[in-house]
């Protein structure tokens, strides 16, 4: 990825530990543990190396495949390439395929991409400079089987999605949105039906605005059910929602999915008032799923009788394996979280920015209101007067192996609890830090059951009884001693 962002959510380090062993790794390194004849190169050890000058000097002279084998299941990009010449490259996994550093079709060349040939649970995967660049638009991309559309800039995008909503889309580059001016509403109206994948790219400088505050605000308007955004990173995006009541930099209404999309920069909302849900990532995630994505946006939310997060406003879907490091600031009336206002599932997730809202709200460090699971929230909570306030959740129900650290506080009148605000439900093996939070009591008002305090010191000496050490570690060096999420290491 290009300047302070990258993407998919710092979790390379894990997700991709294995790729010296046990995969099919293309780099600079000696070539070793393949076969290659006649445009096939198979691995045929779990180590195997394919060397990038081997690739292009094979790409130089015809159509090339690269083929898992040899108990090597997976296909990592390690160090990057391209070429010029007209052939095909074919990147064929039993698993998944991480793409580390970029990969550049520089000529009037074809890509094929393949993950799970056979197995199961892989995907595509875009980590640290990963990308894949096409410079001619007429460039044939297929993943799965799947042709791609190619498109240079949002203007493009969008029209190919207009003719053509249940296809399949790519972004061939990154692009620098400066001088589109402002978008009013969605740079990508109407609903998408098919499948958008960014290739590990960034869309900088995106300004949307609201200029007759109304409808939906959103890079996308609508994710269909059955649909998938995925892949993309919007850099120092700017968004100003003066009266719609589903807000977002990057998708307003999600019924489908949204996969590995990063975003930074900053999300205003505010209106006459009724229901309005605003998110950095999605504003109102209906029934659908937000995975692997992030956001570092400072998201500010004026409308009364709101669901404002760093990550998503509202979702009665999933959130998983995601994370939230922005600032979020709401008004009176509102569920608000540092991840989410309102969520039913949370999983493998966490928040560290600062929450803080008016009166007669629910404030949380991870969610305003809802539930999690092996989530875990750091940035400090305060509430104004009448309002529910905890470190990991304003009001909160069927919550397990969770913990929160950040100072929690208010004006007078305010149900104060280190975990959470309003205890409601089933809690188990929960934990907040009682050094940190200033509170000596797990709940501001009901029954604090299945909650435990422990010592700053506690909590960083030792994994909390409960929290399972296949999902959760611990070291001095990481996450500032906290535990935390192997699957979704901090950055």
């Amino acid at each position: 990825m290009i300047g302070k962002f990258s993407t998919l959510l710092a979790m390379s380090a894990v997700l991709f530990a294995s790729r010296a062993h046990a995969d099919l790794n293309i780099s600079k390194k000696p070539t070793q543990n393949m076969s290659c004849s006649g445009g096939l190169c198979t691995a045929t050890a779990k180590n195997a190396i394919l060397n990038v000058d081997d690739i292009t000097d094979m790409l130089a002279t015809g159509d090339l495949t690269v083929k898992f084998g040899g108990g090597a299941l997976a296909i990592q990009i390690s160090d990057g390439f391209s070429w010029t010449s007209t052939s095909r490259l074919t990147l064929d996994a039993n698993t998944s395929i991480g793409v580390h550093k970029p990969v550049t079709v520089a000529g009037n060349g074809a890509l094929s991409i393949a993950y799970n040939d056979g197995g199961s649970g892989g995907d595509l995967k875009f980590a640290d400079k990963g990308k894949i660049d096409f410079w001619n638009l007429k460039s044939k991309l297929t993943i799965n089987g799947n042709s791609y559309t190619l498109a240079g800039d949002i203007q493009a995008l969008a029209q190919n999605i207009k003719m053509n909503r249940s296809g399949f889309h790519a972004l061939a580059n990154d692009y620098d949105a400066t001088n589109d001016g402002t978008y009013d509403e969605s740079a990508i109206p109407g609903a998408i039906q098919g499948v958008f994948e960014g290739l590990g790219h960034t869309i900088a400088n995106l300004v949307l605005g609201q200029l007759s505050c109304a409808g939906h605000l959103g890079f996308f308007d609508t994710v269909a059910t059955g649909a998938a955004v995925r892949d993309i990173a919007l850099s120092d995006a700017f968004g100003v929602a003066c009266g719609g009541y589903h807000s977002s930099l990057f998708v307003a209404t999600n019924m489908g999915i949204i996969d590995g999309v990063s975003v930074s920069g900053t999300l205003q909302s505010s209106g006459p008032g009724g229901v309005a849900m605003t998110g950095a990532v999605a504003a109102a995630n209906f029934g659908a799923v937000v995975e692997r994505s992030s956001s570092s946006a400072t998201v500010i939310c004026n409308n009364k009788h709101s669901a404002a997060g760093g990550l998503v406003g509202w979702s009665d879907g999933q959130i998983l394996s995601s994370y939230a490091t922005g600032d979020v600031t709401a008004g009176n009336s509102a569920l608000v979280g540092g991840l989410a206002g309102y969520a039913q599932s949370i999983d493998g997730s966490f928040a560290t920015g600062p929450v803080n809202i008016a009166k007669k709200s629910s404030a949380g460090g991870l969610v305003g209101s809802g539930s999690a699971t092996n989530s875990y929230a750091l940035g400090a909570v305060h509430g104004g007067a009448e309002s529910f306030v905890g470190g990991l959740m304003g009001q909160g129900t069927n919550t397990s192996a969770a913990y929160s650290v950040g100072a929690v506080g208010g004006t007078s009148g305010v149900a104060l609890g280190g975990f959470v605000g309003a205890y409601d439900g089933n809690f188990d093996s929960d934990v907040w830090d009682i050094t940190t939070s200033g509170q000596n009591s797990g709940c501001g008002s009901g029954s604090c059951s299945g909650i435990a305090g422990v010592t700053d010191a506690q909590l960083k000496s030792e994994l909390p009884n409960g929290f399972d050490p296949k999902i959760w570690a611990q070291s001095s060096n990481i996450n500032n001693g906290y535990p935390y999420l192997s699957a979704n290491p901090p950055k």
